[in-house]
This record gives C-alpha cells, structure tokens and sequence, in this order.
C-alpha cells in the first residue's frame, strides 16, 4: 500500500471519528489553526474558514472572514475551499453575489473532480465542457 494511500484511509478514519463525536467531545486548537493558517496552510485556511462560515467551536459565525480564509486556501489549488468560495460567491454570503466568479471556483473545484463542485455545475446548467478532440 502505498504512503498516500495509507494516509488518505487515515484521514478518513479520522474525519469519520470527528463527525460521529459530538461537538463537545472534539477539541480544536484555535490558536495552532489561526498560526498555521497565516503561515500559508492552505489546508488549515480551509478548516479556519469553515469555522469562520458555521460557527463552531466559539468561533463567532463571520462568512465574510470565511470567505476571506476560503479565497487564501483556494487561491493555492485547494479544491473543498475552490467549492465553498464559488458556493458563497453563488448565495451572495459574505462576498457580494457573483454568478461569474462562483463558477470559476466551482470549474477549478471540478478540475479536480470534486463531486459536489461537479453537481453544482450540472445544477447550474454550466457542466464542465468535454476535453478537446473527444
């Protein structure tokens, strides 16, 4: 087996365990989260601006300041904040609505065969177009 293969089934395991525990029962590292996230993580952005768009963990709900978290992961190719940053740029939450700008990120989300970028695109009548020569 391989090393990613390995640490994608950790990962999993990991986020199944999360989401099964109650809130109460999952400690977060805001301080870490908010130090790794300025240091460039993209993945940490991420999870900072999901924080920031749900509320959880005493994070006070902010979807500006998600989007802004969201732009920053995304920006760097990570396709759950590509999807959630055309999804807020869709809804018009906390950035002004933008149809354009919503399906950018959800096709860079989709590059990546993210499938719930996929379905949005399909829902909004925009799939992706087919490769060259096919």
């Amino acid at each position: 087996m391989s090393i990613r293969k390995a640490m994608a089934l950790v990962l999993m395991a990991f986020a199944m365990t999360v989401a099964a525990a109650p809130e109460s029962q999952v400690t977060v590292d805001l301080e870490a989260l908010q130090s790794n996230a300025q240091a460039g993580d993209r993945v940490a952005q991420y999870n900072l601006g999901v924080l920031h768009e749900t509320g959880q963990y005493g994070v006070t709900p902010d979807k500006a300041e998600a989007a802004r978290w969201y732009h920053k992961s995304a920006e760097q190719g990570y396709e759950n904040a590509q999807y959630n940053l055309g999804v807020l740029y869709l809804r018009g939450e906390g950035v002004e609505q933008d149809p354009q700008a919503a399906v950018h990120w959800l096709r860079l989300a989709a590059d990546q065969l993210n499938p719930a970028a996929i379905a949005a695109l399909e829902k909004l009548g925009v799939g992706q177009p087919e490769p060259a020569g096919q």
